[in-house]
C-alpha cells in the first residue's frame, strides 16, 4: 500500500546552496511595496524610517508585523511584512504603546503592505494583528478576506511556497527571530 504522505527533501538556501538548519524560516521585507514606488534616490528624504514603524507623505504609515504560514513537513515560514495603518487613532495607539509596558495589549487593524508570493496582490487585504510576546512585533491573527484567510489556517506545500521566493533574495541561515 502506498502512503499518500510525501516528504520533501531538505531546504537549501537559494543564495549559497547550503542546507538550512531548523524548520522555522524567516523572510523580511525591507519596506512596504508602495514605498518602492518612490525613486531610490528620493527614499532617504521622503521615507521616515523608525525601524519597526515607517511612513511617507502621500503613502501612509506602516508597522512591521509577522505573518506565520504553516508548510508541509512541519515547517513554518514567518514573513516580516508591513501593516498599513488606516486611521490616526491606530497610529497614535501604536506609537504610544510600541515601547511601553502595555505593548502586549496592542491590537491593530490595517491593510497588509506586501504582495507576498505565491499569493500575490490578493493578500493586500484587511487584517488584524496582535502581540504574542513583549519582545516581538505583532503577528497577523485574522485575515478578513475569506479566500486569503486560508494563508493562516491551511498548511501549504513547502516546495510551492519556497519556489516563489526569487533566488538571491533570501539567505536561509541568517533569518531573525522577529524581535522588535
Amino acid at each position: 500500500m502506498m502512503s499518500s504522505v510525501t516528504h520533501e527533501g531538505p531546504v537549501v538556501c537559494a543564495h549559497c546552496g547550503q542546507v538550512v538548519e531548523g524548520r522555522e524560516l524567516d523572510i523580511r521585507f525591507k519596506l512596504p511595496d508602495s514605498m518602492f514606488a518612490i525613486p531610490e534616490e528620493e527614499r532617504g528624504q521622503r521615507v521616515h524610517d523608525g525601524g519597526d514603524i515607517v511612513g511617507a507623505p502621500g503613502i501612509g504609515v506602516f508597522v512591521r508585523v509577522l505573518l506565520p504560514v504553516a508548510l508541509t513537513d512541519g515547517y513554518l515560514i514567518r514573513y516580516g511584512t508591513w501593516l498599513q495603518l488606516t486611521s490616526k487613532a491606530d497610529f497614535d495607539r501604536a506609537r504610544e504603546l510600541w515601547h511601553a509596558p502595555e505593548y502586549p495589549s496592542l491590537v491593530l487593524d490595517g491593510i497588509l503592505g506586501n504582495a507576498i508570493e505565491p499569493w500575490g496582490s490578493p493578500l493586500l487585504t484587511k487584517v488584524r494583528v496582535g502581540v504574542r510576546a513583549p519582545n516581538e512585533v505583532p503577528y497577523v491573527e485574522t485575515i478578513y478576506d475569506e479566500q486569503m484567510a486560508k494563508v493562516l489556517t491551511e498548511t501549504w506545500s513547502r516546495s510551492w511556497v519556497l519556489s516563489a521566493i526569487p533566488p538571491g533574495t533570501w539567505h536561509g541561515h541568517t533569518g531573525s527571530s522577529g524581535g522588535r
